[in-house]
């Protein structure tokens, strides 16, 4: 019976690990799907700078060549950016959607001022320096910012007073109309001065509303886009649409909700079609056992199992069918008790 109680061990044993492993890799399916989803969001939420630690993250620089997913890349294409990545000679080596105007090798000037403008080449650009375990890596995202440059030449065309007279207004509130945008100057008190195509319900704001309108765009209906004067301590605050929404979104949390549910009825499923088989694999040898001690029970020691439940348990070949393996010491101990019995 050593052997049988090895194999009930190893059996059970088995089982539990196996169940424990589908769990894992469930979990772990849907946490990466969650997490693809949300580096999707992130892309689409914040393209210019949110994306870029999505692209650090996803690039991968061998035999001093750097490449970045066939997905990612065609995200970038479709939203208009392009990306680069210098190794520490600030030479390119990886680029995507890349104009034919920007060189394929930097200078320290360049880069320098690069970095101190935030703009290259008529371009806007944000950019990270990777020196984490790796040889010094520089990453740059590049977008045509037309909207922004235009609200700046707005603002550096009317922003000669604290508040523009009177009779800039509808020349202002018609250059806002063009591009679908609002206008509120601040002092830096955070006191509105002026509203110009807005609701003049808000009189103040506190400081750090502004500073979250400007960094959490996803979170609002309207991206701000501040321009500061620190002589005249005066902030020029435009409002336009935000397309983007927030990871958030009702919709992502609704889609979340969904996968959740999926996830939780195919777990009970998969339960109680487990439980199922294992009543199907051990309930049915039990049940013989038991027909056989009845018949015992009645003085027949011979009739260890019937011609139908022969059947059910043997092959044509003699040998045990898988379902009653498990306990083909328990049945020839059987037959050999019933031999004696007789």
């Amino acid at each position: 019976m050593k052997s049988i109680k090895r194999r009930l061990t190893f059996h059970f044993s088995f089982q539990f690990i196996a169940i424990i492993a589908c769990v894992c890799c469930v979990l772990f399916c849907v946490l990466m799907f969650l997490a693809y989803y949300l580096s999707k969001q992130d892309i689409k939420r914040d393209l210019p700078s949110g994306s870029l630690s999505v692209l650090t993250g996803d690039t991968t620089v061998e035999g001093g060549k750097a490449t970045v997913s066939d997905d990612l890349a065609k995200q970038l294409k479709q939203e208009g950016l392009w990306y680069q990545v210098l190794n520490k000679q600030g030479k390119v080596i990886g680029e995507i959607n890349s104009p034919k105007d920007l060189p394929h090798q930097y200078g320290l000037s360049e880069l320098l001022e690069m970095d101190k403008t935030k703009k290259f080449k008529g371009y806007s650009v944000v950019t990270e320096l990777d020196t984490f375990l790796t040889t010094p890596t520089y990453y740059i995202l590049g977008y045509k910012s037309d909207l922004k440059d235009q609200l700046y030449a707005l603002y550096a065309k009317y922003n000669k007073q604290n508040v523009p007279p009177k009779s800039d207004i509808p020349l202002i509130k018609k250059a806002l109309k063009e591009k679908d945008a609002s206008l509120q100057i601040l002092n830096e008190k955070g006191d509105i001065l002026a509203s110009i195509r807005m609701s003049k319900e808000k009189t103040r704001y506190d400081p750090l509303e502004i500073i979250s309108r400007k960094i959490e765009q996803d979170k609002y209906d309207s991206t701000a886009t501040v321009f500061h004067d620190p002589k005249k301590k005066i902030s020029w605050v435009f409002y336009t649409p935000n397309n983007y929404h927030s990871i958030t979104d009702e919709s992502i949390i609704r889609k979340a909700w969904m996968v959740s549910i999926i996830v939780a009825v195919s777990v009970l499923i998969a339960t109680i079609a487990f439980s199922i088989w294992n009543a199907f694999r051990y309930g049915g040898p039990l049940l013989l056992f038991t027909s056989w001690l009845g018949r015992m029970g009645s003085g027949n020691y011979s009739e260890v199992l019937t011609e139908k439940e022969r059947k059910r348990v043997f092959r044509k070949n003699g040998k045990v069918r898988l379902q009653y393996r498990l306990y083909s010491e328990v049945i020839k101990a059987f037959y050999e008790m019933a031999e004696q019995l007789s």
